[in-house]
């Protein structure tokens, strides 16, 4: 602002005369001024500072996970080839590890029955996974066939509330009810709501569908129009049965599995098989990325100091943006290292809802393995793996570090041995 206006050249000038204006500073600089030859030492400070200064290339991490999420996009050929093989096989099974796109197949074989023509009911077992499937839904153009997407126990509560049906849900605090309702009850009250609705479907296909009991194949079958002869189609990853369902599937359905990664980087796939002792198959296109990190801490308050200065680093200096991390807890919130803090460098940390995110804004989201389970975040905080047996099951740790897409971070308490915990894997 404190410069001659003779010397500045403003939106005005560029839109009327650039070239013009651009003649007139050159010929000002002469006026007034003696001619001298330049000496050896300014041409070789010109040189220096402005025909060709020192300068530092390098990409800030904000900008490097953008670049490594459109890497990651271009691999979809086995996804590809195996919508191929569901349509000639409409009853199959969909079996594949983390990352393999499980949830994609699901998808656009629930849209392509729906192009069709087909009336499809499109399930899962977790909310916040629910709540996703049912926004992918929404954004299709108007389908010959319609989807209802949802979970299994919403399905039930919507057409219970249509058909004028019971749906008491007990109170948390009683276990044995709570376990009774969820797992046996709801079946029954769903079927008799559909048989007052005479709601039927023409195909199902179900994500995460470990997550099932396999007496729900017999309630799920009964809402499809041809029973057993309708399309079915069951997207699975054995490795992710938290509840430990250990669901039998229809009989005789043949499997299609999804082997090769393509939502994490390489180095996140590599430690995945560490953890379920598997060799998992990765795109040689896919980005190699930053190796997880293993950050160690000797109590509550250590490990909230270290991951707090990692959240300074991630969000405040590096430019990762908030809606990329996600802090995914061994523990529940309250029971957690952040119990009765609830925020890390000045950010609150917040259960997430339904929806998948904190639902306040400027907060970081938290979730348990269950919790997050069929969602994902470019980067991932895995909190409190404290030597407990629930902390240290492989299945746990695998299902948490998997949602991370492109960094993992795994604060361990000093002296715990986790699964693929090596000196390369120590800072």
């Amino acid at each position: 602002m404190s410069a001659p206006r003779e010397l500045v050249i403003d939106a005005g000038d560029l839109a009327r005369d650039a070239a013009g204006r651009l003649m007139e500073i050159f010929r000002l600089w002469g006026v007034r001024r003696a001619a001298a030859p330049l000496t050896k030492k300014w041409v070789k400070r010109l040189g220096q500072h402005v025909l060709a200064p020192h300068f530092s290339l390098g990409l800030a991490l904000g900008s490097a996970l953008g670049w490594e999420e459109k890497a990651l996009a271009l691999l979809h050929e086995e996804q590809d080839i195996c919508l191929d093989f569901l349509h000639l096989n409409p009853r199959a099974v969909v079996r594949g590890g983390a990352g393999t796109g499980k949830t994609v197949v699901a998808v656009e074989r629930a849209r392509r029955l729906a192009a069709d023509g087909k009336d499809v009911l499109l399930l899962c077992f977790n909310r916040p996974l629910a709540f996703y499937l049912r926004g992918i839904c929404a954004s299709w153009d108007a389908l010959p066939g319609r989807v209802w997407a949802g979970s299994y126990h919403e399905l039930g509560r919507e057409l219970c509330g249509r058909a004028g049906v019971a749906w008491n849900e007990p109170p948390e605090d009683d276990v044995a009810a709570t376990q009774a309702f969820w797992n046996e009850t709801s079946g029954v009250l769903l079927l008799e709501a559909a048989q007052k609705l005479g709601e039927r479907f023409d195909a199902l296909v179900v994500d995460e569908a470990q997550d099932f009991l396999t007496e729900w194949w017999a309630v799920l079958e009964a809402l499809l129009k041809e029973g057993d002869r309708a399309p079915v189609t069951l997207v699975a990853d054995p490795d992710q049965d938290l509840w430990q369902r250990e669901s039998r599937f229809p009989a005789g359905l043949p499997v299609f599995p999804l082997r090769t990664n393509c939502r994490n980087t390489s180095a996140i796939a590599e430690y995945l098989g560490e953890l379920t002792g598997s060799h998992p198959r990765v795109s040689p296109w896919t980005v190699r990325g930053e190796e997880p990190k293993v950050h160690r801490w000797r109590n509550a308050a250590d490990e909230r100091e270290k991951a707090g200065a990692l959240i300074a680093q991630l969000l405040l200096k590096d430019g990762v943006g908030l809606e990329r991390v996600a802090i995914v807890g061994m523990r529940r919130l309250a029971n957690s290292c952040l119990a009765g803090v609830a925020e890390l460098a000045g950010f609150p940390v917040v259960p997430i809802g339904d929806d998948g995110t904190a639902g306040v804004p400027g907060a970081l989201r938290y979730a348990t393995p269950h919790r997050f389970k069929g969602l994902e975040a470019d980067v991932v905080l895995l909190l409190d793996v404290d030597g407990s047996r629930w902390s240290l099951e492989p299945r746990n740790l695998y299902v948490a570090a998997s949602r991370a897409r492109l960094r993992l971070h795994v604060f361990v308490k000093e002296g715990v041995v986790v699964p693929g915990d090596g000196p390369e894997r120590r800072p």
